[in-house]
């Protein structure tokens, strides 16, 4: 929606975490596209010159938002009571526990390092539980679930974490009126 030709939040987070969900998606699929020889000039290394940059854009702008509209919507709260487990893991002071949405917001735009795991799951990487029990469907088919690591520093004491990118960006939800 736009007010006075300008795009709500709303409207640009659904189109951030669309950029974002796009990249992170064909990160799986473009290497494929690669010369399998790699003796000669492929176009497809050119275009993935900017791979990581764009990703990298992306994935900040939309991290940025989601913190400015949960600070002035308080969605993420929401999220947090109905889903304990996070939307991934943090590594901080000798303690591993579920990273809120919130948390994963700080960390990303935070980080002094990360790193993309582009891993696979016979377990449906949103929905498995409800998938399951809703259409009584065997979880056989492989599922791209990519993971984010990052790496940072809070007063000293250094943290991990690992966001699962899919729940992340789906969870942008909770920082809109939805």
């Amino acid at each position: 929606m736009t007010q006075n030709n300008f795009l709500s939040n709303e409207d640009a987070l659904r189109r951030k975490a669309h950029l974002l969900l796009s990249y992170v998606l064909a990160k799986y699929d473009l290497d494929m596209l690669n010369n399998p020889i790699g003796e000669y000039w492929c176009p497809v290394i050119d275009m993935q010159e900017y791979e990581n940059e764009q990703l990298h854009d992306a994935l900040i702008s939309f991290s940025a938002l989601m913190r400015v509209n949960d600070d002035i919507t308080g969605g993420f709260k929401a999220h947090k009571e109905n889903n304990a487990e996070g939307v991934g893991t943090l590594n901080f002071k000798e303690t591993t526990g579920p990273l809120s949405l919130r948390e994963a917001c700080n960390k990303i735009i935070h980080c002094t390092k990360y790193e993309w795991k582009l891993t696979y799951s016979k377990e449906h990487p949103i929905y498995p539980k409800y998938r399951e029990e809703l259409y009584n469907i065997e979880n056989w088919q492989q599922y791209k679930k990519p993971m984010l690591l990052v790496e940072g520093e809070l007063y000293d004491n250094p943290w991990t974490a690992e966001v699962n990118i899919l729940k992340y960006i789906l969870a942008f939800g909770f920082s809109t009126s939805h």
